[in-house]
């Protein structure tokens, strides 16, 4: 079984739906890793006493969910601005791993990420990132089939492998790895089959320590490479191809520090992805 380095998981909440269903990840992650799980919520001054309600009863759902799957597990409740508090909780208790829901905040609003508290924290928190949407509540948290997209960057999937082995071992999971090179269509119009073969041979260098996470946890995993103008639309269409119920993916901090538009990557990722969106940046 992969080492996992997760060991003080901090999960943020502000008392919606969308949150809570978030916490099942962190609830199942924290037992897989033997880790401690520490929930907070954070009250805005200009929040109403039935927000605050809300927030406060959804730490302690949380809370007792956690102790009653063997987590140790703590609620904080802060009050002041979210992402001041949410750095100074992470700082305190030596969190190595934040995670997040990625919703929208309003029904008038179509963005996920663009000017978010997870988006904030994966820009700049010291600790690792994880953000997730959840698009599928009925699942709880139990992806049986995930697909995991990676980009040429070796570096990324090796900080990513342990999370992959930690969603194996906390759910039975078939893994399907897809490694992606994002390129020009004049590239791909004068492509030969000989640089296809190439860019095989480094898909599965990337993917390498993917694959041992997965075998070290027993999993089955299947490996997939694609050469494609847009990587988050192939993703996308891979995902709806091979009935995956969670796409797993890396950034990095430059890639969520990027001034974001309607047209980045992750923010189409985060709005249109058509299952569980699970997204790491690592610390």
């Amino acid at each position: 079984m992969t080492t996992r380095p997760f060991s003080r998981i901090l999960m943020a909440v502000d008392g919606s739906f969308n949150a809570e269903a978030v916490a099942r990840y962190a609830v199942r992650f924290a037992h897989a890793s033997g880790a401690s799980l520490h929930v907070l919520t954070v009250l805005s001054p200009r929040a109403t006493g039935e927000e605050k309600d809300a927030a406060m009863a959804s730490v302690e759902r949380i809370v007792r969910e956690g102790r009653e799957s063997q987590v140790e597990t703590t609620g904080l409740i802060r009050e002041g601005r979210a992402c001041p508090q949410i750095a100074a909780v992470a700082l305190e208790e030596k969190i190595d791993l934040a995670m997040a829901a990625a919703r929208r905040r309003h029904a008038r609003e179509n963005r996920y990420f663009i000017r978010t508290v997870s988006r904030w924290m994966m820009a700049e928190l010291p600790c690792s990132v994880l953000a997730v949407r959840v698009v599928d509540p009925g699942r709880l948290a139990h992806p049986r089939k995930v697909l995991i997209s990676l980009d040429p960057d070796e570096a990324l999937a090796a900080h990513l492998a342990p999370v992959v082995s930690m969603l194996a071992h906390a759910a039975h999971i078939r893994a399907e790895i897809l490694t992606i090179f994002e390129k020009s269509t004049g590239f791909l119009r004068e492509a030969t089959p000989a640089i296809f073969r190439r860019h095989e041979s480094r898909a599965g260098e990337i993917a390498a320590p993917i694959q041992t996470a997965l075998h070290g946890e027993g999993r089955e995993v299947e490996e997939h490479f694609s050469i494609v103008p847009f990587a988050c639309r192939e993703t996308m269409a891979r995902a709806v191809e091979l009935h995956a119920e969670a796409i797993l993916t890396a950034v990095t901090r430059r890639d969520a520090s990027r001034r974001m538009l309607r047209s980045h990557p992750l923010e189409i990722l985060f709005r249109e992805t058509p299952c569980d969106l699970l997204v790491f940046r690592p610390g």
